[in-house]
């Protein structure tokens, strides 16, 4: 379903050429616990831009993120389950910018 995706942290690899928003058409799917508290959030999800269903997150639904972790940086990014998204130019700088972030290619503080 297209939804609106809110970047965050428009200094992230990960949202490289997004602007302030992007539409992305995705499976979006809620999330137990709100990661956003453990977590630095790159990209959210509009959710008055698509219908969430059960899967709502009460208006903030983080997409995107990544945290430091024991010396490292893991990154995580909910995008992607369309098989479309992975010949989406745009999507695939998505991938290749987390990548670089966690391997700490690239100057980016999580």
């Amino acid at each position: 379903e297209p939804a609106r995706v809110v970047v965050e942290d428009r200094a992230s690899p990960l949202v490289r050429g997004w602007g302030r928003s992007v539409t992305r058409t995705d499976e979006w799917y809620g999330f137990q616990a709100n990661p956003r508290p453990h977590v630095h959030v790159i990209a959210s999800v509009d959710e008055t831009s698509y219908t969430p269903g059960p899967g709502r997150m009460d208006g903030d639904h983080p997409v995107a993120w990544c945290r430091s972790y024991e010396g490292g940086r893991s990154v995580y990014t909910a995008l992607g389950h369309p098989i479309s998204a992975w010949s989406d130019p745009a999507f695939l700088t998505h991938v290749l910018g987390g990548i670089r972030l966690a391997m700490g290619s690239v100057p980016f503080k999580c």
